[in-house]
């Protein structure tokens, strides 16, 4: 989850939730400013500052701070020309339509392409090429998008296996060795299905990959890589 999410959702004392207020809504018109600064801003103290960084899970602010800003600068870098969440409206015609499904779908890879970190995508492939077996994991939309990869990586060889049962995944992955590794994708990292999922892998200690979403979520911790 992202961290704007996580801050809206807290119910937060009186003055730790003018502080979150104030910097949802300046956003990164804050980099540079001081803590005492922006304490000013919000009517508050450093110290308020301080437990709202602890509050979310960070050591104090100024590791906070750093992660809000990253986070705030990124999306507002992408997706400015097209509503992901609404791409066209009932009013545009069929020209229009296309033209913002494409211009989506472009916006998608370079998104994509803005969030990968090659090192771990090394690890990735690393991981993939002494892998025995490769167990895939997702639901609904993922499920459907990990078939190609099953078909491509069959095509070189490589041992794939995917269940759209839930039964006969949790099965399987109790065979999965550390020999093997596994990938999970999930955009939101918290379907109980894929969680499930993590928490066997995990005691088979087997070598996950993880695609998914920007922001903290349930299964992120202990993949071999993320992505997303």
């Amino acid at each position: 989850m992202l961290l704007s999410q996580q801050i809206e959702e807290l119910h937060l004392p009186h003055a730790e939730a003018a502080v979150a207020k104030y910097i949802l809504e300046q956003g990164s018109q804050l980099k540079g400013m001081s803590t005492r600064k922006i304490a000013s801003k919000a009517y508050t103290t450093p110290a308020t500052l301080v437990r709202l960084g602890q509050r979310l899970g960070f050591e104090g602010w100024t590791d906070f701070f750093t992660a809000f800003l990253e986070e705030r600068e990124y999306l507002e870098r992408h997706f400015n020309k097209i509503d992901a969440n609404c791409p066209f409206s009932k009013l545009d015609n069929q020209t229009t339509i296309a033209n913002k499904i494409a211009t989506l779908h472009m916006e998608s890879i370079q998104d994509t392409m803005a969030l990968l970190n090659y090192d771990e995508l090394y690890k990735a492939v690393d991981c993939l090429l002494k892998s025995k077996n490769i167990y895939l994991v997702g639901v609904s939309v993922s499920l459907d998008c990990t078939w190609l990869f099953k078909r491509n990586m069959q095509r070189i060889g490589k041992n794939v296996i995917l269940e759209s049962n839930q039964g006969e995944l949790f099965f399987s992955l109790f065979s999965a060795t550390e020999n093997d590794c596994a990938i999970i994708v999930s955009y939101s990292g918290t379907t109980k299905r894929v969680v499930d999922a993590m928490s066997i892998l995990n005691k088979q200690n087997v070598p996950t990959i993880l695609i998914t979403g920007l922001g903290n979520n349930d299964i992120k911790e202990g993949s071999v890589t993320t992505n997303g």
